[in-house]
């Protein structure tokens, strides 16, 4: 049929304007990458950063990369430079930049690169700088009787604070002021990053007196039941009655706690406590093999989760953090934690391995809400 019009004609009309359409989105985000990489070249320009600074733009990807030095700083000398006493009237007010309030020697050290897709996500390289020298640069700045350590509290007064310099040959001054009220810590108090769990109780009242005699308990069998008795699964031991078992193969003293220091994502040794005193036994945890340090890291700090609880750093392994992040949970793992029998999920392709016994005994869903319960309380 000809009614005046060929395919040709439906391309022209229909296919450029669709395709037209279609790379808008890449000119829309080319054009606004483009205008960006101004905006920061602007921004480096005004705060004389654009000569050491390196800025490259993707159109398509509509990201601009800027890349700029990262230096190691050190204090002026206050004798003889007389900018050491001075503001830097350069300071640069982005996010990472504090440090250029002040005036410093800088050495390049190394190069930071930094993706932006808007302008506000532009930031500086932060400084390396001593401690010590950091703490100088500020307290020098200061009058005798500024206060740098606050007592413990919330108590008034101040703990250390900048003294005058009178002999102190140029050297920082400083005052200790300690109250009698103030020594809240002890010998069982913990050291910085140092971590403890306590063992728990066994409760009072509910038929479980102490480890030995409940263990006792479980194992008699029912008066009367005979021959049948021996066809009745015995009732598994709780999980602190477990506990209690498993102190008795301490060797040199018995112990309510353990103490360890976490490095990194794991523990190597853990020292054995009664009433927060170290008994001299330690565990090492290096045999248990690099699974177990891992989930001991883990469970630890989930437990020593409460207050007065003092400072520690751990990282948790990343295998673990993509694990317990899934939105499903291994067939294994809930037959480990006894919420599935072993005949409602699919075969292994191969046996389990042998460490898996005793957290299979021991490990059940009911046991460690009950004992996490007992721990609260």
């Amino acid at each position: 049929m000809d009614n005046g019009r060929s395919p040709t004609d439906i391309i022209t009309y229909i296919g450029v304007p669709l395709a037209v359409l279609g790379v808008l989105p890449i000119i829309y985000t080319s054009v606004r990458a483009i205008l960006t990489q101004r905006s920061i070249r602007s921004i480096l320009k005004r705060h004389d950063l654009l000569d050491s600074a390196l800025t490259r733009v993707s159109l398509i990807g509509g990201l601009v990369e800027v890349e700029l030095p990262r230096c190691t700083i050190t204090p002026l000398d206050r004798e003889l430079d007389d900018g050491y006493w001075k503001l830097n009237t350069s300071h640069v007010p982005l996010k990472g930049g504090s440090w250029s309030i002040f005036h410093w020697n800088r050495l390049i050290t190394g190069k930071v690169l930094y993706r932006c897709q808007y302008k506000d996500e532009l930031k500086i390289p932060q400084a390396d700088i001593g401690f010590e020298e950091l703490i100088a640069r500020l307290v020098f700045g200061h009058p005798p009787g500024t206060a740098l350590l606050r007592p413990p509290s919330g108590a008034p007064g101040a703990v250390l604070t900048v003294a005058p310099a009178e002999d102190s040959d140029g050297v920082l001054s400083l005052q200790v002021q300690w109250r009698p009220e103030w020594q809240e810590r002890s010998q069982a108090s913990l050291p910085p990053f140092w971590m403890r769990l306590e063992q728990p109780r066994m409760p009072t009242g509910e038929g479980e007196t102490d480890g030995t005699s409940t263990l006792q308990d479980e194992e008699k069998p029912e008066a009367g039941s005979g021959t049948e008795s021996t066809e009745v699964p015995a009732r598994k031991p709780s999980l602190l009655t477990t506990i209690q078992g498993m102190k008795t193969l301490l060797k040199v003293h018995g112990s309510d706690s353990i103490r360890f220091r976490a490095e990194g994502d794991r523990v190597t040794t853990v020292f054995f406590e009664e009433s927060g005193i170290m008994t001299g036994e330690r565990r090492d945890l290096s045999t248990h093999g690099e699974t177990f340090r891992h989930w001991f890291v883990c469970v630890a700090s989930a437990l020593g989760e409460y207050e007065g609880a003092g400072l520690y750093n751990i990282s948790i392994p990343a295998n673990t953090l993509a694990f317990v992040r899934r939105k499903s949970i291994p067939c294994g793992v809930m037959v480990v934690l006894d919420l599935l029998e072993s005949k409602d999920v699919p075969p292994w392709e191969s046996p389990p391995p042998p460490w898996l016994k005793p957290q299979m005994k021991y490990f059940s869903a009911t046991r460690r809400t009950d004992w996490l319960a007992r721990w609260k309380t």
